[in-house]
């Protein structure tokens, strides 16, 4: 009986991978333009505490923040609706 092959060792996982790595170094970099970047380090402090309770992994953490900063450096977002942005970045990152 012979072993299957991985499936991240065939040419399609190659292929999604390159893609993926052609595609995440063309994310255009942060230009520190938000006028909220006070509020970023509340905002992270809130998401470490929400992690810590949901039991999110660290990962999901820190690609929740990355979102966050990408969407606030493109536009201002109401203070009463920052938090919420917050949490829907995590929800998209777990």
């Amino acid at each position: 009986m012979a072993i299957e092959q991985e499936w991240w060792q065939n040419k399609l996982a190659e292929d999604i991978y390159a893609t993926l790595k052609l595609r995440e170094q063309t994310v255009p970099a942060l230009q520190g333009n938000s006028t909220q970047l006070w509020m970023r380090r509340h905002l992270v402090d809130w998401l470490s505490e929400i992690v810590g309770e949901l039991g999110v992994c660290a990962t999901a953490q820190h690609l929740a923040v990355h979102l966050l900063d990408h969407f606030m450096d493109g536009l201002e977002v109401e203070m009463a609706y920052l938090h919420l942005a917050a949490l829907t970045c995590l929800l998209l990152a777990g």
